[in-house]
């Protein structure tokens, strides 16, 4: 039995149970504990750059040294070699996943929510 969503209609009822906590109750209880004088690490807007958090150096050489190549729209899921490369890197620390196949790359959670719904 599916689960309907306003978005895609019926989807996989394994599913009826994605909450999607980046605003509402998750962000009300961090609101409650910062006014409590709680340190908290505001990571819900999506947007990790804004607090510090960078590509590695090489990555960002790699990524510039081919952006001439990426002015086209790429697969829905992500590019097969980068879905093979998180296929690699979650088999390596022995989160079973099946090939890229089962990978959906996207751009940020926003979007990958989205897209599973």
């Amino acid at each position: 039995m599916g689960v309907w969503c306003e978005v895609g209609g019926v989807v996989n009822g394994r599913l009826g149970g994605v909450t999607y906590g980046i605003r509402g109750r998750l962000y009300e209880h961090a609101v409650r504990l910062k006014a409590e004088g709680h340190p908290v690490l505001e990571l819900n807007i999506g947007n990790p750059g804004a607090f510090g958090f960078r590509a590695p150096a090489h990555i960002a050489a790699h990524v510039a040294e081919r952006l001439l190549d990426a002015q086209a729209y790429s697969p829905s899921k992500g590019l097969p070699k980068a879905r093979r490369a998180v296929v690699a890197y979650s088999r390596g620390r022995g989160i079973p996943v099946r090939d890229e196949d089962d990978v959906y790359l996207g751009n940020g959670v926003s979007d990958l929510i989205m897209m599973t719904l």
